[in-house]
């Protein structure tokens, strides 16, 4: 066949196969001479080996997971803010399950309806401000601070008192009247057309005092201007209760965000305590007694008012005879007498019994605690422990109540005037001072979900009311912790005797001293105090600057009397007084009957 006649795949089948075979013998050499038809995929190091490089690929990464672990730099980015993961919870778990402001739909009827008109911008609901207290009423007085059950509340104590022992301490109690009944009638009054008026389930029953605020202002003597206000805090112990997990809860400071179960405990507790909260407990006196600024009110019955002085003449008495005790204790001596009238344990003869210290630190007690329950300030524990509330009738069994009945039962569940009292246990010696009084109540509002979005940012998480603040006391002057008065001259010597009072330890001492132009009026005395003497500062505060021992009286021109000349340090002025004006000074006189006493 000639070569011309051939077609081209004929022409080139040769070539063609010998390429073939080229190329399948050059993919052989390549896969089965330089490299190896076997691998693995290992995905933790992010790609495939060959079986010789699996152990070198593992090994490499070994080395470096343990370099990264020894190396003391974090390979994550610094954490500068930890975000508010607790705060988005309370969020989401008391967020309104229909967040919105108002419906678009009506349901003020059966059925649906779509709403055709529009009812206008959201109205907020009216809040008002509580009333003022009024009629403030203070006393003042001292007495000596038992000592405290707890180190913690024994070093409040002492940053406010002191740390002097025995604990003589200044106080001042002023108490006032709340009018719950015009609270009552703010908050059902008719509101403001901009306003919508609260339901009265929101705040019929919290109808509750939470906390009792004493404002205070200093006057200075020299200038006679008031300084700034301060908000006193509250007596140790009386602002701090029991809350969840083991946790102490004051309603003095608010909190920023609450839990369901935390605010029903907050609220419970302001329920159960609407004794202690109006009217905080006084600190235990180990001398000395305190009554409340409105216990002489002419307000209270005459039978109470008999009550109460009796009540008082008996612990006066017992504290009398625990003086008497301590000090034939100390002298050694034991005392043994017929029982004072009035004291449980004498026998039915009337024979002589001997009459302990805990005795009668107990009668005490007993007779102080009558006194408070007489006066409403505690409950009486028997009362507490044992009485049951009755149960509450069941629907089918409660008799049928006019709206009027209703109303009248509800109102009556709170009192219409409510008293409230605070005291300020940090006043010195010699302070002229002035007070006002804020009553905070439980906010209608509180935890709230139905108010609008703008009022539950405002009071949804706040828990009180602050009242408006109440006028000021006239102005009150702290009983001085040292008096001193001219009691005699010596033209010899050139001096004059002074006699100084101070208080130690709830009484009144008094010790005399000689002084000259240019010494101190008083000095360190020692007062027996327990089994050892204890150093009491007496100085006055005072320096004799001249004695005029040729003044005129002021009784006659004829007559001649003593003047002192003294710098008084509390007020960096000079001062003088008169033998003739000390001698009949009505201070000096109840101040040696106060002595005669003891």
């Amino acid at each position: 066949m000639r070569l011309k006649n051939l077609n081209l795949f004929e022409k080139y089948i040769e070539k063609v196969v010998l390429a073939l075979g080229a190329v399948y013998a050059v993919v052989v050499i390549w896969f089965f001479v330089p490299g190896s038809p076997h691998s693995v995929e290992i995905r933790a190091l992010h790609g495939e080996f060959k079986p010789g490089q699996v152990e070198e690929a593992i090994l490499k990464e070994a080395n470096d997971l343990d370099s990264r672990i020894s190396s003391r730099i974090s390979p994550f980015p610094d954490i500068l803010e930890v975000p508010q993961y607790t705060n988005e919870f309370r969020d989401r778990l008391t967020r309104p399950l229909i967040p919105v402001d108002r419906f678009a739909t009506l349901f003020s009827k059966p059925g649906v309806q779509i709403a055709t008109i529009d009812p206008g911008p959201i109205r907020h609901f009216f809040v008002p401000q509580p009333p003022a207290p009024t009629a403030l009423i203070w006393d003042t007085g001292f007495g000596v601070l038992s000592e405290p059950q707890s180190p913690q509340l024994t070093s409040e104590f002492e940053q406010i008192i002191g740390n002097q022992k025995p604990r003589d301490f200044r106080w001042v109690s002023v108490s006032a009247q709340f009018n719950m009944k015009r609270w009552r009638g703010l908050l059902s009054k008719q509101p403001p057309s901009d306003k919508q008026q609260l339901p009265k389930t929101w705040w019929q029953r919290r109808l509750i005092v939470t906390d009792v605020v004493l404002q205070r202002q200093v006057q200075d003597p020299e200038t006679s201007k008031w300084g700034e206000i301060q908000s006193l805090s509250t007596v140790p112990g009386n602002d701090q209760f029991d809350f969840l997990n083991n946790t102490v809860f004051s309603f003095r400071s608010e909190r920023n965000n609450w839990a369901p179960p935390e605010a029903d405990k907050a609220i419970a507790i302001a329920r159960i305590e609407q004794k202690r909260l109006p009217r905080p407990l006084f600190p235990e006196l180990s001398e000395g007694l305190w009554l409340p600024p409105d216990a002489n009110s002419q307000t209270l019955p005459l039978q109470m008012v008999d009550d109460v002085r009796s009540l008082v003449r008996q612990i006066e008495d017992v504290q009398k005879q625990i003086k008497d005790m301590k000090t034939k204790i100390t002298e050694g001596g034991a005392p043994i007498a017929p029982p004072p009238s009035g004291l449980d344990g004498a026998d039915g003869a009337g024979s002589p019994i001997v009459l302990d210290l805990p005795f009668l630190e107990a009668q005490r007690s007993k007779f102080r605690e009558e006194l408070y329950i007489l006066l409403g300030i505690i409950e009486p524990i028997e009362t507490l422990r044992t009485e049951k509330k009755p149960r509450r009738p069941s629907i089918l069994n409660q008799k049928s109540q006019t709206v009027a009945q209703a109303k009248k039962e509800n109102e009556s569940s709170t009192p219409n005037t409510l008293r409230v009292w605070q005291h300020d246990v940090s006043v010195k010696d010699g302070q002229s001072v002035r007070y006002r009084m804020i009553v905070s109540l439980l906010n209608p509002l509180f935890f709230q979900s139905q108010a609008p979005k703008e009022q539950q940012e405002k009071y949804y998480q706040k828990l009180t009311l602050s009242s408006a603040p109440s006028a000021w006391t006239e102005p009150v002057q702290v009983l001085s912790e040292h008096h001193f008065f001219l009691a005699g001259v010596n033209k010899a010597s050139k001096s004059t005797a002074v006699e100084v009072y101070c208080i130690f330890n709830g009484q009144w001492q008094r010790r005399e001293f000689d002084v000259k132009p240019g010494d101190p009026i008083g000095q360190v005395v020692q007062f027996q105090h327990g089994d050892g003497q204890i150093n009491v500062n007496m100085n006055v505060g005072g320096v004799v600057v001249d004695i005029d021992f040729d003044a005129p009286s002021a009784e006659s021109s004829t007559k001649r009397t003593t003047r002192l000349i003294y710098f008084d340090g509390k007020t960096n002025t000079l001062q003088t007084r008169t033998l003739e004006q000390d001698q009949l000074d009505p201070k000096r006189s109840d101040l040696r009957k106060r002595l005669k006493a003891n």
